[in-house]
């Protein structure tokens, strides 16, 4: 007897329909220019350009951009550009391209992103009910500035996880498209599961320069070390290995965003591997992106966080010396309560502990700083990280602006002024002299001050 068996028949598959998806993954850029335009492809490597227009380039995934005009796009952007048409119009005559050609009509996706589908499994750590170890380790170990910790936090750039690691995240179109883990503790590092590791970690301020480097801390030493951290854009490369891939990709979201970006600067490690990189950077964009500008930083030692630790003084964030605190506020005085992470400094001149406060963000003063003595502290709480300030109303605050001058700091502007218009500027309320009034804040109210100045022969740390 025979046993009886089943088949399973496949269902016929459905038939593709026309669209803006499919005629994208169908019709390449180079025909439609060659057939339709005239164009004369000249192909350089994995990318082609045209002898008419050599400021147009055609990537890999069929995407075009034309530096001259910085207009890009999928083949119907490059049909609108080039013929001047609207969209309809654009579909139109691509639809007829395509039915004339003979060509096989291909499955497509609406996107041409293709790091849209691979970072939809990108898992980011849990996140801790805080970031202070990450603020700690980073400032006081690596020298960053609790301002540029503060933004990055604000922007989700880094948080701290539930093992007390750093985590750096990056976004496109403000999804999450690469993350990286750095210990704490130890020399730990990687890239967090489900990471697009080409992608790099992208810090866009809409700048026209890009500074490339190999490490997510070089980028922000940079950002400390110079006057206007938002005048480039960072990508750190995460190892210079990847370097290549992580400029092409960069480059190809460039011309899907038209983002107009016009210079690019290596800041790679001083050393023979990232000296090499560099030239290997240098080369490949003269041989496939002759219209950018290249430009190379060079850090004065090995990288640029030891550029950053050797020209200040780390300070941990705990009072050294013990400091002799009031009970209770003598009645001349306002007072004022701050996060401890606003403390720029503490150090001890002739025989006196005494703290550099800065001003919050937004306030008139907020590129300025003070200096308060022991006598002026009511009140540390290391439970909560904040301090509280007394001011004698009657005696004048000397504020003082300083700005980095060839890694200098340097004086730019001194003034004195009252106890509550110091207290004012944490709040932007109306105090009154005599009010004697009280303020507490919260760490989130605070935005550190991030630049800093040499007075008296003491350095300050921003």
């Amino acid at each position: 007897m025979l046993e009886q068996t089943s088949i399973q028949l496949e269902e016929p598959k459905k038939p593709l329909e026309i669209n803006a998806a499919t005629l994208k993954a169908t019709v390449q850029i180079e025909d439609y220019a060659t057939d339709v335009l005239g164009l004369t492809v000249v192909q350089s490597g994995q990318y082609a350009s045209f002898a008419e227009h050599d400021s147009c380039l055609i990537y890999p995934n069929n995407s075009f951009y034309r530096f001259s005009t910085a207009v890009g796009g999928s083949v119907i952007d490059f049909i609108m550009h080039f013929e001047e048409v609207e969209y309809k119009e654009a579909m139109e005559r691509l639809t007829e391209y395509y039915l004339q050609s003979g060509l096989e009509l291909r499955e497509g996706i609406e996107t041409t992103d293709k790091t849209v589908r691979k970072r939809a499994t990108l898992e980011l750590p849990t996140p801790a009910d805080n970031n202070e170890q990450v603020i700690d380790y980073l400032s006081q170990e690596r020298g960053i500035g609790v301002a540029t910790l503060a933004a990055l936090i604000n922007s989700k750039n880094l948080y701290q996880d539930l093992n007390g690691n750093c985590v750096f995240v990056s976004y496109d179109k403000g999804i999450a498209n690469y993350a990286m883990k750095r210990g704490t503790y130890s020399d730990f590092k990687g890239d967090v599961k489900g990471s697009v590791a080409t992608n790099g970690f992208v810090i866009n301020n809409g700048a026209s320069q890009t500074v490339f480097t190999e490490g997510i801390i070089d980028a922000l030493s940079i950002m400390e070390l110079i006057d206007d951290p938002k005048l480039y854009n960072y990508v750190s490369v995460n190892g210079v290995g990847k370097s290549i891939e992580v400029v092409k990709n960069y480059i190809e979201g460039l011309s899907e965003s038209k983002q107009e970006v016009d210079t690019f600067i290596v800041a790679y490690d001083n050393d023979e591997p990232g000296q090499m990189a560099t030239e290997q950077f240098e080369a490949f964009m003269h041989e496939f992106y002759p219209l950018y500008d290249i430009e190379v930083m060079t850090p004065e030692g090995k990288d640029f966080n030891e550029d950053l630790t050797n020209t200040k003084e780390i300070y941990p964030n705990v009072v050294e010396e013990p400091i002799q605190v009031h009970q209770k506020t003598d009645d001349t005085f306002l007072s004022v309560t701050i996060s401890e992470s606003n403390c720029l400094k503490t150090y001890t001149e002739e025989g006196v502990v005494k703290k550099i406060f800065s001003f919050p963000k937004g306030s008139q003063y907020s590129k300025y700083i003070y200096t308060v003595e022991a006598s002026q502290i009511m009140n540390v709480d290391p439970t909560k990280n904040t301090v509280t300030l007394q001011f004698n109303e009657a005696d004048p605050i000397e504020v003082i602006k300083g700005k980095r001058v060839e890694g200098v700091y340097t004086v730019m502007d001194q003034q004195f002024i009252k106890a509550y218009e110091l207290l004012r500027a944490y709040r932007n309320l109306e105090y009154e002299p005599e009010s004697k009034q009280h303020v507490r804040l919260s760490k989130n109210d605070i935005v550190s001050f991030k630049e800093a100045i040499d007075k008296n022969n003491v350095e300050y740390r921003s």
